[in-house]
């Protein structure tokens, strides 16, 4: 009789844990933020005219890397690990992929460039604070120093 009741207590702890851990990931989701969404969010709240701001909300769009960028990505990623792992190793195909991929990231950080520095000319010097914090926050510059 113990072991049938023991039993029943580990598949509901064991269902519970599961449950809890199904709730955390889907709380976690709904947090994350699609890029750029802060800096559309400042260009919502500045001062830059209406129809100007939806032009630049959609070159910022255009310009960070979507679905087709990031499998163009991952595509390149794949051609050279192959290379990689082909029994004979082609040096120059290896280094014709890295700069195909080196290429295609500086076009990618080129288009995002331009795009920003075009919305930070528009801002005015307390949105343009609030952009430099929105890049402070973000784990790419979080090793600069927070000013207050």
């Amino acid at each position: 009789m113990r072991n049938p009741i023991r039993l029943l207590i580990l598949l509901l702890v064991v269902l519970g844990v599961v449950l809890i851990g199904f709730a955390a990931g889907r709380g976690c989701d709904r947090h994350q933020v699609k890029r750029g969404e802060h800096i559309i969010a400042l260009l919502d709240e500045s001062s830059i005219p209406e129809v100007r701001c939806a032009e630049i909300k959609k070159k910022l769009r255009t310009a960070l890397p979507g679905p087709e960028g990031k499998k163009a990505k991952r595509q390149l990623r794949k051609e050279a690990i192959a290379i990689l792992e082909a029994e004979h190793f082609d040096a120059e195909a290896y280094r014709e992929s890295m700069d195909k991929m080196l290429i295609e990231r500086q076009r990618q950080k080129q288009r995002v460039l331009e795009v920003i520095v075009e919305i930070a000319s528009e801002l005015n010097w307390e949105e343009r604070k609030a952009l430099a914090d929105i890049f402070r926050r973000s784990p790419r510059f979080k090793h600069l120093p927070r000013t207050n």
